[in-house]
């Protein structure tokens, strides 16, 4: 009997002692504890906006579409472009849209800021104008025949496009042909 007394005496302590070692272990003070509830901490605000890069030519518009979360009510939406020049920005809320002023570079930029003002983001979009296309009509006759050492006066009118104009003249490979340009 005293023996088995001893032993459940023994189990008994060791349990105790791993119990005490095993609570140490995984005790953690209160400063230590992390809490991660939405009463106590706001969700951040994401911005992505659609497209994030565009290519246009001067005149041509496009609207860009943000995807925000955590804006909330009263959320404060601020579009801009770092080059008014040669972008233009016309937006409220959650889309914009852009308009090609002139060639060059701009980004367009949306912030959000939450309506206590303590939590916001951006995002911005990338934005390249090109001069426009402007087609050009050329008037005039398609093809001429001339004998050896004959002369012919040909004339070609230019119409649309913009700058400088820049002929090119060019014959079967069979004769030569000498041109002068006038504008």
């Amino acid at each position: 009997m005293k023996k088995n007394l001893k032993r459940t005496l023994a189990f008994i302590l060791v349990i105790v002692l791993m119990t005490a070692l095993c609570a140490s272990a995984f005790a953690v003070g209160e400063d230590e504890l992390e809490y991660n509830t939405y009463d106590e901490y706001e969700e951040p605000v994401v911005v992505v906006l659609s497209p994030s890069y565009v290519t246009m030519q001067v005149k041509d518009k496009t609207t860009l579409t943000a995807y925000v979360e955590g804006d909330g009510a009263g959320a404060r939406y601020e579009w801009r472009s770092s080059n008014p020049g040669a972008v233009s920005v016309s937006g409220s809320g959650k889309s914009a849209t852009i308009t090609a002023v002139s060639a060059g570079h701009a980004e367009v930029m949306l912030t959000v800021t939450s309506a206590d003002g303590l939590r916001s983001d951006y995002d911005y979009a990338e934005v390249d104008v090109s001069a426009a296309y402007s087609p050009v009509s050329v008037s005039g006759g398609t093809s001429l025949t001339l004998d050896e050492g004959a002369e012919q006066k040909i004339t070609a009118g230019v119409s649309g496009g913009s700058g400088s104009y820049v002929y090119e003249w060019e014959t079967d490979g069979s004769g030569v042909i000498n041109v002068t340009d006038t504008m």
